[in-house]
This record gives C-alpha cells, sequence and structure tokens, in this order.
C-alpha cells in the first residue's frame, strides 16, 4: 500500500485495536512544504520581474490613454460592452458618456430649482431595510399611510420578519392574508413629474412562496391631459434555493405624468399567497 501520500485506512494500535488514521505519512508533509515553500518564492520572484520590467518598459496604457480618462475609473461609470466597443475608442466613449450624465444632472437639479426651494427627484419613493429610508416595518408604515387609499388596503402590511436572535430579514410592504389581498397608492399633487416607475421586490423559494404572483396596474393622466393606465404582473418566486431582489422598471415615456398631477398604483395578489415589495419610486427619470 502507498503510504506517502495516502492514509492508513485502518491502521493498527496494537493487538486486537484499529483506528482511523486521515493523515498521510511524513515524506507527504515534506513534499507539500516544499511545495508551498516554492509557491512562495516564486511569486516573489514574479513580482519583483514585473516591477523591473514596468520601470524599464511604461506600460502602453499610460500613453493610450491621459490621465483624465484614468481618473474617470473613480469618477463615472464604464460604457457599456458591446460588438463596436474598441480598445482605440472606449476613452473617448467613456469621457463622452460622463459628460452627457454631467450635463443631465444639470438639467435635472436646474429643472427642479423653483425660487429658493428645491424639490427632490420623486413624487414618492422609499427603500426598507437597515440601510433603506424605512429601516423597520414601523418606519415603513409610517412612511406609507400618507398614500394609502384607506378603502383599499386588504391584505397588505409593512413587516418585518423577526428572525431567531432578534434581527430583521428583509423589511418590506407585504401579503399578510392572500384572500383578495389588494392595495392602492395615491399620490396627490405630485412635487414633480413622474417618468419611471421602478419596483424592488422578493423573489424567494418554497412552499410560502410557491406560484407568488401579483398583478400591478399603474392609472394617471398625462401632459396633454389624457388618461392612461399600464398593467403588468410580477412573480414572487424562483427555482433558486434563495430570496434575492429584483428589479423592475417602467418607462411611461409619452405618457409622463407632470407635477401637480394624481397618480396611482394599485397591487393585487393573483397567484399564491406571499409577495413582497421591497423599495418603490415613482420619479422623473
Amino acid at each position: 500500500q502507498e503510504q506517502a501520500f495516502s492514509a492508513y485506512w485502518p491502521w493498527h494500535r496494537g493487538p486486537g485495536t484499529k483506528a482511523t488514521n486521515v493523515h498521510f505519512g511524513m515524506m507527504g508533509h515534506f513534499s507539500l512544504s516544499w511545495v508551498v515553500a516554492f509557491g512562495a518564492l516564486q511569486a516573489a520572484v514574479d513580482h519583483c520581474a514585473d516591477k523591473y520590467n514596468s520601470d524599464l518598459n511604461p506600460s502602453p496604457v499610460q500613453d493610450e490613454h491621459p490621465p483624465v480618462i484614468l481618473d474617470m475609473v473613480d469618477r463615472g461609470i464604464p460604457p457599456r460592452l458591446t460588438k463596436e466597443t474598441r480598445f482605440s475608442t472606449v476613452s473617448d466613449d467613456w469621457l463622452e458618456d460622463y459628460k452627457t450624465h454631467q450635463e443631465e444632472a444639470k438639467r435635472i437639479c436646474h429643472d427642479r430649482q423653483e425660487g429658493n426651494e428645491t424639490t427632490g427627484p420623486c413624487a414618492m419613493a422609499f427603500l426598507a431595510g437597515p440601510v433603506g429610508t424605512a429601516r423597520k416595518a414601523g418606519d415603513l408604515r409610517a412612511y406609507l399611510r400618507p398614500f394609502l387609499r384607506k378603502d383599499s388596503v386588504r391584505g397588505w402590511d409593512a413587516i418585518d420578519d423577526i428572525m431567531q436572535g432578534g434581527w430583521s430579514n428583509k423589511v418590506g410592504y407585504a401579503v399578510t392574508n392572500p384572500t383578495d389581498a389588494r392595495s392602492t397608492l395615491v399620490v396627490h399633487n405630485a412635487t414633480t413629474q413622474v417618468r419611471t416607475v421602478r419596483i424592488l421586490y422578493l423573489k424567494s423559494y418554497g412552499e410560502k412562496w410557491n406560484q407568488a404572483r401579483a398583478m400591478f396596474t399603474l392609472r394617471g393622466t398625462d401632459n396633454v391631459g389624457s388618461p392612461f393606465s399600464r398593467q403588468w404582473e410580477l412573480e414572487g418566486f424562483h427555482e433558486s434555493d434563495t430570496s434575492v431582489a429584483y428589479p423592475f422598471d417602467l418607462d411611461l415615456h409619452e405618457s409622463t405624468v407632470p407635477r401637480g398631477a394624481t397618480i396611482e398604483l394599485e397591487m393585487r395578489l393573483v397567484g399564491g399567497s406571499n409577495f413582497k415589495i421591497l423599495g418603490m419610486m415613482l420619479c422623473d427619470h
């Protein structure tokens, strides 16, 4: 039996006794020690060689990309990588995207400026969780109360699943009773135009989340005074044994709701027995 790199399965301590030894022999330990030592030495040699070569031959990347582009790593979001992306033009694309975003940010801030008062970018927004705008269920419930149409709330509430040990797991606005569960949020006299709707919702697994689905209906009046509605369905379950937050985005385009108008969002459980919303934003971009 080979014993340098194999354990003794089993080995005898003495007459009539047996024990399981999971360790291989002394030669195996010596060999592994030499392998680790060689790897550490090789890493040090490679590092020194790379430093020496880089001092003799500066990286062409530094010549290809000026400092203003290299600084973009900390200031701007890289452009999308597509089939048309080229190393020779990616710097210009990155800088152009950055300038475009800066100009858009200035335009948005300028549009919101009203005398000495500045309005926010969203008519209604929350993000539930320890680092969000509503850390606990009570905070979320207090924030949503002015927006909830009282006669419409049935089987929905702000909850935080208190786990063993007292910590909170994924605070959110969720279904608490699946029987005809529905709820409607209404924003009166919107403080800003609403062009984008974003919903952050939970997908989970197991019997509790099986076939979980919610129907959303958005109603409002666009810039020319014409009423409109949008409807979509979101699934709250998946096959993975994980609980993951997914975003949903809706761009209203020509149906942008003007400042001062009313917009409402109805949520209705149409499948399963559970659904949870972790965040929601009705914003101007």
